[in-house]
C-alpha cells in the first residue's frame, strides 16, 4: 500500500509538472507570437514605405524634367517665342515628352494689366501661341501679379524655382519668367547752399560807435556825445571777429570735401550696379491627365509593387480634401481608410506675396490590402498562429492526460485482473474441492448409504452447476470483449423469460419470499432469450449471494412509454453511493464484499450491462445502504411495421 501511494503521488507530480511546463511554454509562446507578430508588422510596414517612397521619388524626378526656364531674359524678350523655342528643345531631348501637354503664359503688361497665351504640344511641328482668356482656376496667380504691380512690388523671384498646382482637374507646374530691367541713374547729393551760412553776430555798438573806426563827424571825444568804449576793449573785440570769420571759412571748405566724396561714391556705386532682376510673368507646364493615368502611374505602380508580398496591395492616387480617386489599381476598392501613404503631388502652393494656400488641393500615393486592411491580415495571422501554438499545447496536455488516464486505467485494470485472478481462483478451487472431497468419499466407499449417497449427488451436481456458471461468465466476457459475440434477436414476451429464469432457481429460492409484480399484456421485445435470460439470472445470483439474510425478492415487469422495464429488488446490505458509479466495470468489487469473503468475480454486472447495450437498452441501480438494491433493465419495445 505504501508503495501504490509512492508511485501515485509520482505519477501526480510528474502530471503537475507537465502542467507546469505546458503553462511556462503558453507564455512564453504568447510572448514570442506577440513579438513576431509585432516584428512582422514593422517589416511589412516599411516595405511599404520603402515602396512608396520609391514611387514619389521617381514621379518627383519625373516632374523636374521640364522645359529650362531659369535664365534671367533681356528686358525686350519676347516670352511666348523663347518659351516655344525652350519647349520644343526639352520635347527633342527628354524621355517623357508626353508628360507636358500643353504650355502657357501669363503675362504683366503696363498699367497694371495681364495678358494669357497658350500653346499645345501634341505636335512635333513648332506653333505660335494663341492668345486665350485667363482660366478661372489660375485666377489667383494673375491677382498676384496686378497686386505686384499695383504695389511696385515686383520683387525678383529666384530663377527656376518652381511650384506644383492643382486646379479644375487639371495639374500645372508653375515656373516664374524674370527678365532684367536697367538700373537707374543714381541721386546725387546737393553741395550746400552758401548763403544760409550766416556769420557769428555781435551785440550793438556801445555810446552809438561802431566797433571799428574813429569817432564819428563832428562829435568830439570831450564833449557833444556819449563816451565810446575804451581801446582795449575795441581790440579784443575785432580779435574776436578774425577768429569766428576763420573757423568759418574752415567749416565751409570740409562740407565742399564732403560733398564731393559722397558724389565720387554713389557715381561708383552706380557704375558697379547690376540691373533689377523683375518678374514679368509665369509660365504654366499642363500635364497631360490621360497620359498619367493610363501609362506613367500604371508602370510606376507595376515597378515599385510588383514583388510578391507588396503585389497583395491596391494602390490608388486621391485627391484631397474630396477624397476623389484620380488613378486606382481596383476601382471597386474604397480608400478612405489605407495602410500607407506618402504625399504624390503637392499643390497646396502658397501665394507668392506670402498669404495662406490659395490651391490647397494635394495628391496622395495610398496602399490598401486586398484583404481589407495590413493590421486585419496581421491580427488573423497572429490569432492563427496562437490557436496552432494552443493547440499543439493542449494536444500536448490532452495527450499527457490520455496517457495518465491510460496509466491509472491500466493499472486499475491490472489489480482487478489480480483480484479477477483470485477471485476466479478461490471460486474455482471452492466447487472442484467439494466435488473432489465427495467424489473421494463415493469412491472409496466411505458412503454407503442411500440418503448420504443422495446428499453426496446433489451437492456434486449443485458446485458443477455453480462451476459451469463461473466457466459461462468467464467465456462470455472473453466473447464481448473480442468482440464474437452474435446474438439471434426475435420477438419475446418477458413474463416467459422471468418465469424461465425463477425456474432453475426455485430450490436455491424455496424458503425466499418472492413477490412477482408482472402486468398483463406487455407488448414483446425485439431480444436474444439466451442473453436475456443470463442477465435475470445474474441479477438472481447476486441476490441470492448478497441478500441472503433479508431472503426477499420482488420481480416485476411493467410497460413505461415506449420501454419494458425489469426490476430485481432485495433486501440485502445495499450499495455504498462511492461504488455505485463503478459496479459495472469489470472485475469491480466493491470493498466491502471483498471485506465479507463473499466468493465473486466482479464480471457479473458488466456483463449484465454489455448484454443490454447489444439490446439497445440499459440498466440502471437504486440503491442505498442498509436498505436492499433494485436493479432495472430497461428494453426497448420491438416496433411494429
Amino acid at each position: 500500500m505504501f508503495l501504490r501511494r509512492i508511485k501515485f503521488d509520482f505519477m501526480a507530480l510528474s502530471f503537475g509538472g507537465l502542467i507546469l511546463l505546458l503553462l511556462l511554454a503558453a507564455v512564453f509562446m504568447h510572448r514570442w507570437i506577440n513579438r513576431a507578430s509585432e516584428g512582422e508588422r514593422r517589416e511589412k510596414q516599411e516595405q511599404l514605405a520603402v515602396a512608396l517612397r520609391s514611387s514619389v521619388s521617381d514621379f518627383s524626378v519625373a516632374l523636374r524634367d521640364v522645359p529650362e526656364l531659369s535664365e534671367v531674359l533681356p528686358q525686350q524678350t519676347n516670352l511666348e517665342r523663347w518659351v516655344s523655342q525652350q519647349s520644343q528643345a526639352w520635347r527633342g531631348k527628354t524621355s517623357h515628352p508626353e508628360l507636358v501637354r500643353a504650355v502657357s503664359v501669363g503675362r504683366l503688361l503696363p498699367r497694371a494689366e495681364t495678358t494669357f497665351s497658350s500653346l499645345p504640344l501634341a505636335s512635333e511641328t513648332p506653333q505660335e501661341f494663341v492668345p486665350v482668356d485667363w482660366p478661372e482656376a489660375l485666377a489667383p496667380l494673375r491677382a498676384d501679379l496686378i497686386a505686384r504691380a499695383q504695389k511696385r512690388a515686383l520683387q525678383p523671384m529666384t530663377p527656376g524655382a518652381m511650384a506644383q498646382l492643382y486646379a479644375a482637374d487639371r495639374f500645372f507646374i508653375v515656373l516664374p519668367l524674370t527678365i532684367s530691367v536697367p538700373t537707374p541713374p543714381p541721386v546725387l547729393p546737393k553741395p550746400p547752399s552758401l548763403s544760409k551760412l550766416q556769420l557769428p553776430r555781435f551785440g550793438p555798438m556801445e555810446g552809438g560807435r561802431p566797433p571799428f573806426g574813429p569817432p564819428p563827424f563832428g562829435r568830439s571825444r570831450l564833449g557833444g556825445g556819449q563816451p565810446g568804449p575804451p581801446e582795449e576793449v575795441l581790440r579784443r573785440r575785432a580779435e574776436d571777429r578774425q577768429r569766428a570769420e576763420a573757423e568759418f571759412r574752415k567749416e565751409v571748405e570740409k562740407i565742399e570735401l564732403m560733398t564731393r566724396k559722397e558724389q565720387m561714391i554713389a557715381t561708383q556705386r552706380a557704375k558697379a550696379a547690376r540691373p533689377i532682376e523683375q518678374l514679368a510673368g509665369f509660365c504654366f507646364l499642363e500635364l497631360d491627365n490621360d497620359w498619367l493615368q493610363k501609362q506613367f502611374l500604371p508602370n510606376l505602380i507595376a515597378q515599385h509593387f510588383s514583388q510578391t508580398e507588396l503585389s497583395n496591395y491596391h494602390v490608388a492616387v486621391v485627391v484631397e480634401p474630396e477624397q476623389q480617386l484620380f488613378f486606382a489599381t481596383d476601382a471597386t476598392t474604397q480608400f478612405s481608410s489605407f495602410d500607407a501613404q506618402e504625399i504624390l503631388f503637392q499643390g497646396a502652393a502658397k501665394s507668392w506675396r506670402g498669404d495662406a494656400p490659395v490651391f490647397p488641393h494635394t495628391l496622395s500615393l495610398r496602399v490598401r490590402h486586398k484583404a481589407g486592411s495590413l493590421q486585419s491580415v496581421l491580427t488573423r495571422t497572429r490569432w492563427r498562429n496562437l490557436a496552432f501554438g494552443y493547440g499543439v499545447l493542449l494536444l500536448l496536455f490532452a495527450s499527457a492526460s490520455a496517457l495518465l488516464i491510460a496509466t491509472q486505467r491500466a493499472r486499475a485494470l491490472a489489480q482487478r485482473q489480480m483480484e479477477f485472478v483470485a477471485g476466479v481462483t478461490h471460486e474455482l478451487r471452492t466447487p472442484l474441492t467439494a466435488i473432489q472431497s465427495a467424489g473421494f468419499n463415493l469412491a472409496s466407499g466411505r458412503v454407503n448409504e442411500a440418503e448420504r449417497v443422495k446428499q453426496y449427488g446433489a451437492m456434486i451436481h449443485t458446485e458443477g452447476c455453480r462451476l459451469a456458471d463461473l466457466i459461462d461468465q468467464v467465456l462470455s466476457y472473453a466473447r464481448i470483449e473480442s468482440s464474437g459475440t452474435s446474438y439471434n434477436f426475435q420477438p419475446l414476451q418477458v413474463d416467459s423469460v422471468i418465469e424461465q429464469a425463477l425456474s432453475e432457481y426455485q430450490s436455491a429460492l424455496a424458503d425466499w419470499r418472492i413477490e412477482k409484480n408482472i402486468e398483463a399484456d406487455l407488448p414483446p421485445i425485439n431480444a436474444d432469450a439466451n442473453v436475456l435470460g443470463s442477465a435475470l439470472k445474474n441479477l438472481l445470483q447476486n441476490a441470492l449471494k448478497y441478500a441472503e439474510q433479508g431472503k426477499w425478492l420482488r420481480i416485476e415487469a411493467v410497460r413505461v412509454h415506449n420501454e419494458v422495464q425489469i426490476t430485481v429488488a432485495d433486501h440485502g446490505p445495499g450499495i455504498d453511493r462511492r461504488d455505485l458509479p463503478h459496479i459495472f466495470a469489470p472485475f469491480y468489487r466493491a470493498q466491502k464484499m471483498v471485506a465479507s469473503a463473499v466468493p465473486g468475480t466482479g464480471l457479473g454486472l458488466s456483463l449484465v450491462s454489455e448484454y443490454l447495450k447489444a439490446h439497445h437498452g440499459r440498466v440502471t441501480v437504486d440503491s442505498a445502504v442498509g436498505k436492499g438494491a433494485a436493479f432495472t433493465l430497461h428494453l426497448p419495445i420491438k416496433a411494429t411495421s
